[in-house]
C-alpha cells in the first residue's frame, strides 16, 4: 500500500504513525487492564440473534470509512466512528460489537486509546468484542468510540456462501444475512457493529474510497464524491433513518446509475454497463409498484428507491436492494422479485423484527405482496391463483424437504435454515387467510396501523397481532396459535351424501396422519356447490364448531376453489355415500401435477365410470372411461392452474380438485 493511502483521512481522523504505534502497544496495555476489562466486560449479557434484552445505551450513528484499493482482493482498511448514547439512570459501561474475519487494530473512546476483549466461539453467535466505555454514570452521556480495523472481507462460507462480502462479475458487494450460520446477520463481515436487528442505529454514513474506475452504491443518499488525488475518490453516502444492521450494504463496481424521479422520490439502479437498457425495461413498473404499496400501506418511508445488480441473489437492504443480475437482464416488467424486495421496505425495513425468531413478519408479507402486485395488475382472480400456487407448493414440495415448521421461532437445523421457504410460502398464504378472516378494509387498515405504531423500530409476533386486534376488534389468539405457532395445514375428506336428501360433509382428517396438529377452527375455506334450487353457490365455510362442516342440499361440491379466498388446505379424498350406506371414493395423484395425473376409484360400483376433466369455468376439457384400474390422464397440455375431476358412478357424482404446475 502506498504512503498516500496510509495518510488518507478516514472520515474524521487521519490514520498516521500514531495508529501503528498504538497497535504495537496494544498487547502490553491489554495485560495491564485485562482484569478490570474482564470484570466490566461481563456485566452485560450478549443478546443472541433469537433473543432481545434491554441495553444501557443506544447507537446513534455508525460512520464507517473504508479504503478498498482493489475490489477483487476484498482487502480493506476501515474505521467505524460509533456515537453511543448512554441512557439516564443506567450503569452499563460495555459496548458489544461483532466483527468476523477482519482484525481490530485499535480502539479509542472519546479520543483516548482503549483496550478491548474478544470472547465467544467463532463457530457460533457468541463471538464478539467488548469495549469499556468508562466510568458509570446516572446521567445521559454521549460517547464516541472509534474502531480501526483491516484485513480481507469474508462471507458465511460453505457451498452457499451467500451472506457477507463476495466478489463476482466485477462487483464487490455485501449481502446482509446468512442462511446457514448461527449468527444470521452478516454486516459483521465488513464493519464492527452490534449486529442484531433489535438495536438499530439512528443514522448511518459510509465513506468508501476506491480507484476512480469504480462507483460505490449504498443506503441513503449520495452526499458527495471527494477527489483524493492519486487516482482515488471517496463516495460519501448518508442515511438519515434508523436501519437494522442486516439491512446495510455497499457495492463497488463499474456501475452505470440509471436514475429517474417519480412523485418527487428518486429511483436509481446501479447496474453493469451491459444491462442499462435491460434494467430500464425490467424496472419500468417499479414506480407503479411503489404507488401500489403506498396505497395499501402508507407513504414510502425512505429517501430513495434503489436497486443494485449483484450475482448471488436478491436482498432488501434499506433503500439499496440487491437484485440478481439475471432478473435485471430479464426484461420482465412484472418482476415479482423486485416487488417482493420493494414490499420489504415497509415489512422488514420500516418495521424490523426485534430478533430473528420473528423473521416471518418480513418474508411472509413480502411474498404475500407478490400476490398483491399481481392483483394490482390483473385482478383478484390472479391474486387467488398466486396464493393457491403458494399453498400447493408449500404442501406438496416445501414441507417434504424442510419438514413441518412453525412460522414463529421455527427450527433452524438442516434441512431448515435461517430463512426456510416455509416462512415465505406458507407465511404468504397465512397472511392472505388473515385478510379473508377480517375482511379487506379492516385488513389493510390494520396493517397501516401496525406500521405506524412501530415505524422505524421493531416488532414481535405478539406486537403484530396486538396491533391488528386493536384495530379490527377481532380476537385473533386462536388464529395465531393455529397458523403461526403450530405446524401443519388442513387435510380434507369430502363426503357426498346422495339420494333424496343430498348433503356434503367436509372433514378435517390431518390428525389421522399427524396427531399433534391442530384442528383448524379459523380456516376460511372457499367452496362452490350446487344447492337444492340448482344455483351455484360460492362461499366460505367455517370450522369454528369442530372438525366437520355439513352443508345440507349441496351437490357437486368443490373445496378450496372459488372467487373469495385461498386457504392452506388440501383435499385428500372425496367419498360418495349412498343411501344404503355404501361408499365410493375418488383420489387424484399427484397434486399438484405436472404432465400426468392418476385417478383412482374404490367402493361399490367402481368397475366402470365416466370421467370428465373440467376447468374453473366448468368447461369440459376431456372425457375418459374408468374400467376398474387406475386411470392415467395426460395433463401436459393443460395450462398451470386449478382443474376438477368429475366422476359419474352408481348414479352419483364424485368431484376432486387438482392443480397443474409447469
Amino acid at each position: 500500500m502506498s504512503a498516500s493511502i496510509l495518510q488518507l483521512r478516514l472520515g474524521h481522523i487521519v490514520v498516521g504513525p500514531f495508529f501503528f504505534r498504538f497497535c504495537a502497544m496494544r498487547h502490553l496495555v491489554t495485560l495491564l487492564v485485562l482484569a478490570v476489562t474482564y470484570h466490566l466486560g461481563t456485566a452485560q449479557e450478549l443478546p443472541s440473534p433469537l433473543t432481545w434484552i434491554p441495553l444501557g445505551y443506544s447507537i446513534q450513528e455508525y460512520d464507517v470509512s473504508m479504503v478498498v484499493n482493489e475490489p477483487s482482493s476484498r482487502s480493506m482498511q476501515g474505521e467505524n466512528r460509533i456515537t453511543v448514547e448512554r441512557l439516564p439512570g443506567t450503569a452499563d459501561t460495555v459496548l458489544m460489537l461483532h466483527l468476523r474475519g477482519l482484525v481490530i487494530d485499535s480502539v479509542t473512546v472519546n479520543g483516548e486509546g482503549r483496550t478491548w476483549t474478544t470472547t465467544g466461539d467463532q463457530s457460533d453467535w457468541t463471538y464478539h468484542h467488548r469495549v469499556v466505555l468508562g466510568q458509570r454514570t446516572v446521567n445521559a452521556r454521549i460517547d464516541t468510540v472509534v474502531v480501526y480495523y483491516s484485513g480481507v472481507m469474508t462471507n458465511e462460507g460453505g457451498s452457499g456462501a451467500w451472506g457477507g462480502v463476495s466478489y463476482d462479475d466485477g462487483v464487490l458487494y455485501a449481502l446482509g444475512v446468512t442462511f446457514a450460520t448461527p449468527y444470521v446477520s452478516a454486516t459483521q463481515h465488513w464493519a464492527p457493529v452490534l449486529d442484531h436487528p433489535g438495536y438499530k442505529p439512528q443514522r448511518f454514513t459510509l465513506r468508501c474510497t476506491v480507484p476512480t474506475l469504480y462507483r460505490v452504491a449504498s443506503v441513503g443518499m449520495l452526499d458527495t464524491i471527494v477527489d483524493r488525488g492519486n487516482g482515488l475518490h471517496t463516495y460519501v453516502w448518508k442515511h438519515e433513518h434508523p436501519c437494522a444492521t442486516y439491512l446495510l450494504t455497499f457495492g463497488i463496481g463499474t456501475f452505470v446509475a440509471v436514475e429517474t424521479t417519480h412523485d418527487g422520490i428518486p429511483h436509481v439502479a446501479f447496474v453493469q454497463p451491459r444491462d442499462t437498457a435491460n434494467a430500464a425495461i425490467s424496472l419500468s413498473l417499479v414506480p407503479r409498484m411503489r404507488r401500489t404499496f403506498e396505497r395499501l400501506y402508507g407513504t414510502y418511508p425512505f429517501e430513495k428507491v434503489g436497486y443494485m445488480s449483484t450475482t448471488k441473489g436478491a436482498m432488501e437492504h434499506q433503500t439499496m436492494i440487491a437484485l440478481n443480475t439475471q432478473i435485471v437482464a430479464s426484461r420482465d416488467t412484472v418482476n415479482l422479485v423486485a416487488a417482493h424486495e420493494l414490499a420489504h421496505q415497509w415489512f422488514g425495513d420500516l418495521v424490523s423484527p426485534r430478533d430473528f425468531r420473528h423473521a416471518w413478519l418480513t418474508e411472509a408479507f413480502a411474498t404475500y405482496n407478490e400476490s398483491a402486485w399481481l392483483e394490482e395488475l390483473f385482478g383478484f382472480t390472479r391474486y387467488l391463483s398466486s396464493q393457491r400456487q403458494n399453498a400447493t407448493q408449500y404442501i406438496n414440495a416445501i414441507s417434504r424437504t424442510e419438514g413441518f415448521l412453525t412460522l414463529e421461532d421455527f427450527a433452524r437445523a438442516a434441512p431448515s435454515s435461517n430463512y426456510p421457504a416455509t416462512i415465505y410460502k406458507k407465511g404468504a398464504v397465512v397472511v392472505g387467510m388473515l385478510r379473508a378472516v377480517v375482511g379487506d378494509s379492516l385488513f389493510y387498515g390494520a396493517l397501516q396501523s401496525y406500521l405506524r405504531s412501530h415505524a422505524y423500530g421493531n416488532a414481535t409476533t405478539a406486537d403484530f397481532f396486538a396491533s391488528v386486534e386493536a384495530y379490527t376488534g377481532v380476537d385473533l389468539s386462536t388464529f395465531r396459535s393455529e397458523w403461526v405457532e403450530q405446524p401443519g395445514w388442513a387435510r380434507l375428506d369430502v363426503h357426498h351424501f346422495t339420494g333424496t336428501e343430498p348433503a356434503v360433509e367436509i372433514r378435517q382428517i390431518q390428525r389421522d396422519w399427524q396427531p399433534t396438529w391442530p384442528i383448524f377452527t379459523t380456516l376460511p375455506l372457499n367452496v362452490t356447490y350446487v344447492d337444492a334450487s340448482g344455483t351455484t353457490v360460492d362461499t366460505i365455510v367455517s370450522f369454528s364448531q369442530g372438525p366437520v362442516v355439513r352443508i345440507a342440499g349441496a351437490r357437486s361440491l368443490r373445496a378450496n376453489v372459488g372467487s373469495r379466498a385461498a386457504a392452506l388446505a388440501e383435499v385428500v379424498r372425496t367419498t360418495s355415500v349412498l343411501e344404503d350406506g355404501s361408499r365410493n371414493s375418488l383420489e387424484v395423484t399427484p397434486n399438484p401435477a405436472h404432465n400426468v395425473i392418476t385417478i383412482s376409484l374404490s367402493g361399490q360400483g367402481a368397475s366402470q365410470a365416466d370421467v370428465v376433466i373440467v376447468d374453473v369455468s366448468g368447461k369440459t376439457l376431456s372425457r375418459h372411461t374408468w374400467n376398474g384400474a387406475p386411470l392415467a390422464v395426460d395433463t401436459s397440455l393443460l395450462s398451470s392452474g386449478a382443474y376438477t375431476v368429475v366422476v359419474a358412478i352408481g348414479g352419483t357424482q364424485l368431484v376432486a380438485s387438482f392443480i397443474v404446475e409447469h
